[in-house]
């Protein structure tokens, strides 16, 4: 949630296993939430998690933030301009 707010990537590294609260699945020590945009505005956020601590870090923060950042739904319209090109009779 703290991600989808902030617009910004958070990575978690622990030693113990994340509260339930705070993962998915069961012993998960390392997460990277990014945050999901479209037009700027938060649609939701890319969670990975792993029982492997360490697992990610600042190299997969820019990786997964420039993914996101390519996405079709992040350009104004790229997603609806591909529609409306594919829904035309040829």
């Amino acid at each position: 949630m703290l991600s989808f707010v902030s617009k910004r990537p958070i990575l978690i590294n622990r030693a113990r296993p994340l509260l339930p609260s705070e993962a998915y699945w069961p012993e998960v020590r390392s997460a990277l939430v990014i945050p999901i945009r479209a037009q700027e505005r938060p649609m939701g956020v890319l969670r990975l998690e792993a029982t492997r601590r360490f697992t990610f870090d600042d190299e997969d923060v820019k990786v997964f933030s420039i993914l996101e950042s390519r996405s079709p739904r992040h350009r104004a319209g790229a997603g609806r301009s591909r529609r409306c090109a594919a829904s035309r009779p040829t």
